[in-house]
């Protein structure tokens, strides 16, 4: 873990309260005007010429018995990702490549560190944290988001998992012409303790 990801950790969470089945619906619609959209890489996109760095991600939406969630659809939107810089508190909303319950991003973003809230809990106390380099494509693996079921209370799960050889080989298919190789940068996920008042890494 870089030295700088360790720092700047002093911002206490949110305190937005969001039930299971809302958070889910926050995901789907992220339709915040104050975020900045990033659109999925476009074609012959050249990596470098602006200084940015390109993260690979996937977001999967899935049921109790681990099948593709439809109520994404249901709503008729595209799914999306928003995440915080730090050096700013800007936000951005990643836009993914096409439609569904399962979708890959492939979008390039300025450097800096970034955070996303784990919208599953409901006091905001989890977040995941990963860094973007100039010049430097990097895959952040999946985050999958199990929907529980009524029986649950529409609780929403989320864990991590690495597949970032599936997810580079399809990068690779469709943008043939980022030939820089791409680094293996999971996620790492923090809990803020509220007696100290610092963020915790997790193993």
């Amino acid at each position: 873990m870089t030295r700088s990801l360790e720092q700047s950790l002093s911002t206490r969470p949110g305190r937005r309260v969001r039930s299971g089945l809302s958070s889910f619906l926050a995901l789907v619609l992220l339709g915040c005007a104050a975020a900045t959209p990033v659109p999925s890489l476009p074609q012959g996109y050249t990596l470098g010429r602006d200084g940015s760095g390109i993260v690979l991600v996937r977001a999967e939406f899935v049921d109790r018995h681990g099948e593709p969630d439809t109520l994404a659809l249901f709503f008729g939107k595209r799914i999306a990702l928003k995440c915080t810089r730090e050096e700013n508190r800007e936000e951005y909303q990643l836009s993914p490549v096409g439609d569904g319950q399962t979708v890959d991003f492939y979008v390039a973003l300025p450097p800096g560190i970034y955070r996303y809230y784990d919208p599953t809990r409901r006091d905001h106390n989890d977040m995941l944290r990963f860094e973007i380099r100039p010049g430097v494509v990097e895959c952040l693996g999946t985050i999958r988001f199990r929907n529980r079921g009524a029986w649950a209370g529409g609780v929403l799960d989320l864990s991590l998992h690495d597949d970032c050889d599936a997810i580079v080989q399809r990068f690779r298919t469709s943008h043939p012409e980022v030939t820089q190789d791409v680094v293996r940068e999971p996620f790492r996920k923090y809990t803020y303790d509220w007696q100290d008042r610092v963020w915790v890494p997790q193993p």
